[in-house]
Formats: C-alpha cells, structure tokens, sequence
C-alpha cells in the first residue's frame, strides 16, 4: 500500500553478503541483537560507522530468500536503515547470499528466483510510485552491495529510464568505484537474462 507518511523517492536494491542459509528472520536479527557488529555465523564481519550498537530498525523493506519468497519486513511508511543519506525517502529491497570466506570477494550468487522476485518487486514500486529510481547501494555507498550494476540490470528487464537511477555519491557518502566496471555489468546482464 502506497505510504502517506513519506515521500518515497528511491528504491536501493541490496545484498546481505550472509550465507546461503540464512532467512528473513536471521538477517532481521543482525540488525538488532548484533551489539559486537560480528554477525552470526556465516556473516563477513564488518563495522557500522554509523552506529555503536544494534539498530532501532532493520535495513530493509523486503528481503527475499533462496527460494525466491519474499518477506516484508516494514511497510513503506517506515523508515530504514539501508542507506544512509538517503533512507527517509527510500524503499529497500534484500536478497540473501552473496557470502564468501574471509579475504575473498563476495560471491555474485544471485539466483533465478530471487533475480525474478527482484523484478517483479521493481516493477510494482514503479507502478506503485510512478515517480521513483531504481538504484543499487554501490552508487550512493563504498561497498560493492548488491553485487551487480543495477542500471545495467534495469535496462535490460525493461524499466524506463527514467525509473533509473544513474548518479553516484547524490547522498554525499561515497560510492563504490567498481559499481560501473565491466564485472558488475556482466553480472547484471546475467541476471536480465534469467528472469
């Protein structure tokens, strides 16, 4: 249902870099229970700048699992945790995975049902919010997340251009320099073409 609370501007695609196993609940948990910022097992150990402790809440609107099931968290009239410098105006949407051992790159592991759930969530919020772009994390954040160029994913699953966010750094946070490099690219194309 369409928020009345909040002008939503953005939609910012997500991964959490967890283990495969993980679930909506798992992740929901992190955000809130995870005081050392170590993460449950299967979780790359990272640091929050931007908090000293667990959150009041998550980072995400939906996360959407192996399988493809997509789990709300939040309506869209709260406001999230996903990407700083942009959360009061943005929807954000999770897919599990994406988990590599320590020192290694993050596994791009996205699957078919979970690239297709994508899909259909983007296309609903732009039906949704006629207004709103389609961004990936990587472009308003230095982190890699969501592992693909969603520009490049947008394009090529038929969202409109001007549906697609194409700026970095508009959030005043940095931006990952590889969130436009040829392998994010050909990740997102991938990913076009299996859903």
């Amino acid at each position: 249902t369409k928020t009345t609370k909040r002008t939503i501007k953005y939609l910012v695609l997500h991964t959490a870099g967890s283990a495969d196993s993980w679930t909506a609940a798992d992740l929901t948990g992190y955000f809130f229970n995870d005081r050392d910022r170590k993460g449950p097992k299967g979780r790359i150990p990272t640091t929050n700048p931007d908090t000293d402790g667990p959150w009041n809440t998550g980072g995400y609107h939906w996360v959407v699992d192996r399988q493809g099931n997509a789990t709300r968290i939040y309506s869209d009239d709260i406001s999230t945790n996903g990407a700083k410098g942009i959360n009061s105006n943005s929807i954000h949407l999770n897919w599990i995975g994406g988990f590599s051992p320590t020192g290694q790159p993050l596994n791009k592991n996205m699957l078919q049902p979970q690239a297709f759930k994508f899909k259909r969530l983007i296309f609903r919020y732009i039906d949704t919010y006629p207004n709103i772009k389609v961004l990936g994390h990587n472009q308003v954040s230095n982190k890699p997340c969501p592992l693909f160029n969603v520009p490049t994913f947008c394009q090529n699953i038929g969202v409109d251009e001007d549906n697609i966010e194409t700026r970095v750094n508009f959030a005043n946070r940095g931006f990952y320099s590889g969130w436009d490099g040829a392998e994010l690219k050909q990740e997102a194309r991938r990913l076009a073409l299996i859903v």
